[in-house]
């Protein structure tokens, strides 16, 4: 995904201008373009009509660029002239990094295939800017899918990684999943340590493990404080049965048996307790005929882990101290 010094010097001046801004979002491009006269104004809407699509790298150095210059300009002019140049993001317009692509093709979330491509050509600290903005599972899946040094990089980047001025951060990671995604993700922030719990519960616990002892080798402390957050499948029984029932509430039957198949006594009894007497029924009979894979026993296994953390992270259970 490297862009080359070339490509970069076939933007006119208003067209880089155009590609910052439409990054940017609504709120912070109006701030900026407070600075614009109106004949650059209008330069930069007509510059945007033609923009085509751009990386990630060239986005990067466009904004260094442009964070340097704009204040030159000194001449206010009101937010409203910018309203035509970027439209209503609310009502889906595609921003401009997926303008050459084929209609129809934004998405909720970046697609699996190009965040991995993405994770395997740039830089970790590239890449931890764009998993904080991923949803938990699927990080974790295409964490999974990685090289082992890469992935334990990457996440010792994003653990380690300094936030920007909150000016300048906000655009980025909105710029970053738009040129990856198509548009920008509003998810909402996770903190660091959070989220790399939520990852390690996702993983496979070989890779899992093995992601641990990357975090330790250079902050034991840390790794410390994070295996003490991890919940496995294992500690279902420790939960309070309360919490026991609002998992179970927002689990899939299919998950539950395929969860429970080949399972302890102990959890077994513990996830079925809170089960309505027809649904408990439905369990035990989709047990009872056995065929589930042990593949499928850890998918869902994992995926009802991650669900406890997620519980846990909005304040609905309270898993046990580690």
């Amino acid at each position: 995904m490297a862009v080359t010094s070339q490509q970069d010097m076939q933007l006119s001046g208003p067209q880089k201008a155009a590609a910052l801004l439409l990054a940017m979002g609504k709120e912070n491009a109006r701030r900026v373009t407070e600075h614009f006269s109106q004949e650059e104004m209008a330069r930069v809407v007509e510059a945007a009509k033609g923009l085509p699509g751009l990386s990630i790298g060239q986005v990067s150095r466009l904004l260094s660029e442009f964070g340097e210059n704009y204040e030159r300009s000194g001449i206010s002019v009101g937010a409203d002239d910018f309203a035509s140049l970027l439209g209503d993001r609310d009502k889906g317009n595609a921003p401009v990094a997926k303008e050459s692509g084929p209609a129809g093709s934004e998405s909720l979330e970046p697609d699996p295939e190009s965040v991995k491509l993405f994770f395997e050509t740039e830089p970790p600290a590239m890449c931890a800017v764009l998993l904080g903005e991923l949803n938990d599972e699927m990080a974790a899946r295409i964490l999974g899918e990685l090289e082992a040094g890469k992935r334990n990089q990457i996440v010792n980047a994003f653990l380690t990684r300094q936030p920007l001025d909150p000016e300048l951060e906000g655009p980025l990671r909105r710029s970053m999943v738009s040129l990856v995604a198509g548009q920008a993700n509003e998810s909402e922030d996770n903190t660091q340590v959070e989220k790399t719990v939520s990852l390690i519960t996702f993983l496979e616990q070989e890779d899992g493990e093995a992601m641990l002892a990357a975090i330790e080798s250079t902050d034991p402390a840390l790794a410390a404080e994070i295996r003490k957050m991890i919940f496995r499948f294992t500690d279902v029984d420790k939960l309070e049965a309360r919490d026991i029932a609002q998992l179970a509430d927002k689990l899939e039957t299919d998950d539950i048996v395929a969860a429970l198949s080949g399972a302890p006594e102990s959890i077994t009894e513990a996830l079925m307790a809170p089960l309505s007497q027809r649904n408990r029924r439905i369990v035990e009979s989709e047990l009872g005929r056995g065929g589930v894979s042990e593949e499928k026993s850890d998918a869902a296994r994992r995926k009802i882990a991650g669900l406890a953390v997620t519980l846990a992270k909005n304040g609905v259970i309270t898993l046990p101290a580690g």
